[in-house]
């Protein structure tokens, strides 16, 4: 941080006096020459201090100022309004109970899709079944026609092995 400051601290305005002397940054004051051959902007190491303190100071405003800044919002599930700081943009709901009453609510919503249906014809006893318009087919309309059938061919490749 105390980098970020020093460089914010040079890059302030170079300020000078009538007769084109630097200014210094924390107390107008002018620079004098073995300070600015150094590379200083500041007439002492006190000056450098305070102007360290007032960027400190305008950073800590800043910051204190985007927490006051507060925003009076409706919550989606219940209507109640609630305020949410500069911080808290992200917030949408006034409570936990609230933000997970709408996230069952959604959860329910998507398992209770509408899927189109088709009529299949099974393998084993020929009657007609219900099955999804997309994804695999299914062959047979429940599980005693399909183990019947898995049955029949374990039967028939015995039938094989003893020929």
């Amino acid at each position: 941080m105390a980098n970020t400051l020093g460089r914010m601290l040079y890059e302030m305005p170079e300020r000078h006096d009538d007769k084109g002397r630097l200014l210094c940054i924390s107390c107008d004051n002018f620079v004098p020459s073995s300070r600015l051959r150094v590379g200083k902007r500041t007439c002492s190491a006190a000056c450098w201090y305070k102007g360290m303190d007032k960027l400190r100071e305008e950073i800590r405003k800043k910051k204190e100022e985007k927490k006051k800044v507060v925003e009076v919002i409706p919550c989606p599930q219940c209507g109640t309004e609630f305020t949410r700081s500069y911080y808290q943009k992200m917030r949408r709901y006034c409570s936990d109970a609230c933000r997970m009453i709408t996230y069952l609510n959604k959860k329910k919503e998507g398992n209770a899709k509408v899927v189109e249906k088709v009529i299949g014809v099974c393998f084993t006893c020929d009657a007609e079944f219900e099955q999804p318009k997309t994804g695999p087919r299914k062959k047979f309309c429940s599980d005693s026609c399909r183990i019947s059938a898995w049955r029949d061919m374990q039967g028939r490749l015995n039938m094989q092995e003893v020929e």
